[in-house]
């Protein structure tokens, strides 16, 4: 059993190095119709209270902790295998990008008879989505992609409705984005390096650099 005890929080504690034996029990191992090919675990995201992985298939898998089960997001298919993944616990949101530049949004709800809800950007990236995250309380999401374009969009699932802008570009892919919950500014790593990006284009600050030299080899 992966799970022992309890957090101080009340959500059960996942040990490290014990196997999610529910988890994997509810994920096939293969996919396919009339020709299968082994199915490949691409990227993950962990939160208190769920666990969310990505595929080469295009499914996103949603195990919840606390009753040990696991549901599936609507398989996008295999030109849409699944690079990065990103949550927001709080309001159960969960953004993948995709190896086509695709990003998928969904408000999820785990209980049986509540309808998804979803929004898909599709024109925004021409190349892999490499890396995403959550801007003032799951209001915003902010993606980047192989080819340094980052893109800023806000999230209004009662309106339903979305507004998507270019944040930033740069000419070396992006590896790496962290944005707080009430602050205006984005951490941006590339392959060459590192600065502060204002998220508010109205102020038009300009990206201030964190260090002096670019890196000499390669992030990963």
């Amino acid at each position: 059993m992966a799970v022992q005890g309890l957090q101080k929080n009340g959500m059960p504690r996942l040990d490290e190095g014990r196997r999610l034996k529910e988890l994997f029990e509810c994920i096939p191992r293969t996919t396919g119709v009339f020709i299968t090919t082994r199915l490949t675990l691409t990227c993950l995201d962990a939160g208190d209270e769920l666990l969310v992985l990505g595929s080469d298939a295009g499914t996103v898998y949603v195990y919840e902790k606390s009753r040990k089960r696991t549901g599936m997001l609507p398989t996008q298919g295999k030109s849409n295998s699944v690079s990065c993944v990103k949550m927001f616990e709080g309001k159960r949101r969960v953004a993948f990008g995709c190896v086509s530049g695709n990003v998928f949004i969904f408000q999820i709800q785990l209980e049986v008879g509540h309808k998804l809800k979803t929004f898909t950007l599709s024109k925004e990236h021409v190349s892999t989505v490499t890396c995403l995250a959550w801007h003032g309380d799951g209001q915003f999401l902010i993606s980047g992609d192989e080819q340094g374009k980052i893109i800023i969009s806000s999230i209004d699932f009662v309106q339903n409705r979305h507004n998507i802008r270019v944040l930033h570009e740069t000419d070396s892919p992006i590896v790496q984005l962290s944005a707080g919950v009430a602050q205006d500014w984005v951490v941006v790593s590339t392959m060459k390096k590192s600065y502060l990006l204002c998220s508010e284009l109205h102020l038009r600050k300009e990206p201030i650099p964190i260090g002096q030299k670019d890196r000499k080899m390669s992030v990963f």
